[in-house]
């Protein structure tokens, strides 16, 4: 999935599992939960990573590699089908590896605010803030800082009713709040490149509803 689909698919979609059944065939919908429990590339598992980091593995799965980093922060996401004993024995169906943001060349700060809205009432929006800085030093060390917080509306069916925030206890992606942050360094060699990544991610029940 190049930058520019997923420039699309935040305009639209809430999370990374959202984002990743809209653009890969084969892959469930989104339950809108916490959970990825029932999400698969035709029944098999699939294997997430970060960077090309493991998140979890399916012998050990805890169901929430999908919910573990903000849309704001991914540059890009590969998507490799089939089983692979690459990363360890299991039922996998599909390897997922989100690739972070990349340090630019020159300082830039973007900053983007957004509302979503799935009712009618103000009250029930919700509203979100990234802000980016991003840059290389004149030692060719790249560094790029992004800060995202995130206020979750509620959701409703198509009767107006409003969704239970935590549906069989799984916890609901509806009237939360969710906090993104990402730091990373990269540096330049002469035949290689050395990156550290230091990355928190939480989303809580909101409390002011």
């Amino acid at each position: 999935m190049s930058k520019e689909d997923l420039d699309l698919q935040r305009v639209v979609a809430r999370n990374l599992s959202e984002i990743i059944s809209n653009l890969v065939l084969g892959f469930s919908p989104s339950t809108e939960t916490m959970s990825t429990f029932g999400q698969n590339f035709r029944g098999g598992k699939a294997i997430v990573m970060i960077d090309g980091v493991l998140i979890s593995t399916t012998l050990r799965a805890g169901g929430r590699d999908l919910q573990s980093i903000s849309v704001d922060v991914i540059q890009s996401i590969e998507v490799i089908k089939g089983a692979s004993a690459m990363y360890g024995s299991g039922e996998a169906g599909a390897i997922i590896n989100v690739i972070s943001k990349k340090p630019t060349v020159n300082f830039e700060m973007h900053t983007t605010v957004g509302v979503e809205a799935f009712a009618d009432e103000l009250s029930d929006a919700g509203y979100s803030i990234s802000q980016t800085f991003s840059g290389t030093t004149d030692s060719d060390l790249g560094y790029l800082l992004n800060l995202s917080g995130k206020d979750r509306g509620n959701l409703y069916d198509a009767n107006g009713n409003q969704l239970p925030g935590a549906p069989n206890s799984q916890g609901g992606m509806g009237d939360a709040d969710e906090y993104d942050v990402l730091f990373k360094l990269d540096q330049e060699m002469d035949s290689s490149r050395v990156a550290l990544l230091a990355h928190h991610y939480k989303i809580l029940e909101s409390d002011h509803r």
